[in-house]
């Protein structure tokens, strides 16, 4: 409750108080001044009338009706009929006023009466329209004049010139009263410009806002369903419309996949896989074919518009292109329960919007695309990483060891056959890091804690993973660098094997040095280099062995 409506209304506001029945502001304000005038009327005049009722030949008991008059008047300015009231009064008191100039002069000349008639009609000017006042003037003045003429007023001067100041007088309160109507009309036009005006501001300064939050949860999201499901949520909710749905273009580009509808129907929606053709007699068939934004204006009467059963309250729609530079990637439609409730000013804020929702699905295609890709490197660097090691373990052979273990006797190597063993014994209470590398296990550091000591704390492990990390990394680097050594031994034999072929330009001493530098390069005790004759025998041949070798 606002701070206002705690402030009690004092005495003076309870008594003259308009009927809650009264809505018309300008109603209102004359049933205020109504109730204040009568009220006065009759404070004023009671006490007046009271005081000078019992003297003899007072005219104080003529003030009567007028009072009755006020009193009526008053009670109706509380009550619906207000400007029966606001009628009651002027009238009543004009009609009295000449029914005393004619009948009851009280010894005065009833021509100067005539100005005092200028009382209810300055009333009049208070608390009704300018056209009732005009009427009351002429009713007045045509009621004076008949009266005038029938008692032979216009035999006196005073009466001509009282008649003719008293016409003057009430033509220049019509004039001033049409005036101010006028003026008071104006006024009421330029406010409600003003409250049109104002409203129309609120209402972009909304949309300028919920358009900014939706622009935030587009640039701020990557992840392509969460970006879609956010963008409608924020629209439904921020711009107050019945139903947001963003639809894709799939591969073939034939066809409008809906990928994120809202509410109920939304779901049923999406589980049917609604689709709808590029270029079909729809919304976002044309706009996706022609890539301009569509508005239906009233969906029971649009020819493009094609009615949801799932959506029945829709009356007006409006869709969008998703563009990407010229390429249409999809459509934005947003529908509402009312007709006309898309204008051209809502088709520039939502094809910004639009714009920028396309600009965001892309990014969001290209970083889904961009992890797959990391995906897959990382994949192939595993399948790689662990190829390499199997490779590495089988060129050291069987005998070579495969770890090392460690006791308070020392440390000593383990073997191929001893892993077994191992891993049966650290299997209680042992603490095992992985030794990984590029996300692929080479090995493991196990350690079994003393009887009675405890665990490893939160720190203690921090350190030990990091441990584990570098020797992993270590042993990679060891591995790089000792096949690296062995490539580039292969390849100076390689080369010198070419030196001493191309040295020698006898075909014997060619057989000869192949068959040497080949034995040597395989590590074996002998070795053969033949030349097939035609069926497939060989005719030449040069054998290296123990024998022979120099």
């Amino acid at each position: 409750m606002s701070e206002r409506s705690n402030v009690k209304p004092n005495l003076w506001e309870r008594l003259t108080r308009p009927h809650p029945g009264i809505t018309d502001l300008q109603e209102v304000e004359r049933a205020r001044r109504l109730a204040a005038l009568s009220l006065v009327l009759f404070a004023v005049g009671t006490p007046i009338i009271l005081t000078g009722i019992f003297a003899p030949g007072s005219p104080s008991k003529a003030g009567i009706p007028s009072i009755v008059i006020a009193l009526v008047s008053y009670l109706l300015s509380r009550t619906r009929w207000a400007r029966i009231g606001s009628l009651i009064l002027v009238f009543c008191l004009v009609a009295l006023f000449i029914f005393y100039i004619s009948v009851l002069p009280f010894g005065y000349k009833g021509e100067q009466l005539v100005p005092f008639i200028l009382i209810p009609i300055l009333l009049s000017t208070i608390i009704l329209s300018a056209r009732m006042t005009l009427v009351l003037v002429v009713g007045a003045l045509l009621s004076l004049w008949i009266v005038a003429k029938r008692a032979a007023m216009f035999e006196s001067n005073i009466f001509i010139t009282e008649f003719v100041a008293t016409t003057l007088i009430s033509s220049l309160i019509v004039v001033l009263a049409f005036q101010r109507e006028r003026d008071r009309s104006n006024l009421e036009v330029q406010t409600k410009d003003i409250d049109h005006y104002s409203r129309e501001l609120e209402e972009d300064v909304r949309r300028i806002t919920a358009t900014a939050e939706v622009g935030q949860a587009i640039t701020g999201t990557r992840d392509l369903e969460t970006l879609l499901r956010q963008v409608t949520s924020l629209i439904i909710d921020r711009f107050d419309f019945y139903h947001a749905q963003i639809f894709l273009l799939d591969e073939s580009r034939h066809f409008a996949v809906l990928r994120e509808s809202t509410g109920e129907a939304g779901k049923k929606l999406l589980e049917r896989k609604h689709q709808l053709a590029v270029g079909s007699q729809s919304v976002i068939g044309h706009v996706t074919a022609y890539g301009e934004p569509l508005v239906a204006s009233d969906t029971d009467t649009d020819a493009v518009h094609r009615r949801n059963e799932l959506l029945p309250n829709t009356r007006s729609e409006i869709a969008l292109p998703l563009r990407i530079g010229g390429t249409i990637i999809g459509a934005l439609d947003i529908q509402s329960e009312n007709p006309n409730a898309f204008s051209g000013k809502d088709i520039s804020v939502f094809q910004t919007m639009a714009d920028q929702l396309a600009v965001a699905i892309q990014n969001a295609r290209l970083f889904e695309q961009a992890q797959r890709d990391l995906q897959d490197i990382e994949y192939l660097n595993r399948q790689l990483t662990g190829l390499a090691w199997q490779d590495y373990l089988a060129s050291r052979g069987k005998s070579a060891p495969v770890g090392y273990t460690t006791d308070p006797t020392g440390v000593r190597r383990l073997s191929t056959d001893e892993l077994p063993q191992i891993e049966e014994t650290t299997s209680g209470g042992t603490m095992s890091l992985p030794l990984s590398v590029r996300g692929k296990k080479i090995g493991r550091l196990s350690l079994k804690p003393k009887s009675g000591a405890a665990h490893p704390d939160e720190d203690t492990q921090v350190i030990l993973e990091a441990v584990a990390e570098r020797v992993a990394l270590a042993l990679d680097s060891t591995r790089l660098s000792e096949q690296a050594q062995q490539q580039a031994a292969r390849e100076q034999m390689l080369s010198q094997i070419s030196v001493n072929l191309q040295s020698s330009t006898n075909l014997d001493m060619i057989l000869r040095t192949a068959a040497r530098e080949a034995s040597r390069a395989m590590g074996v005790s002998r070795g053969f280099a033949t030349l097939a004759g035609s069926d497939d025998e060989p005719t030449r041949k040069a054998d290296h062995g123990p024998e022979l070798s120099s």
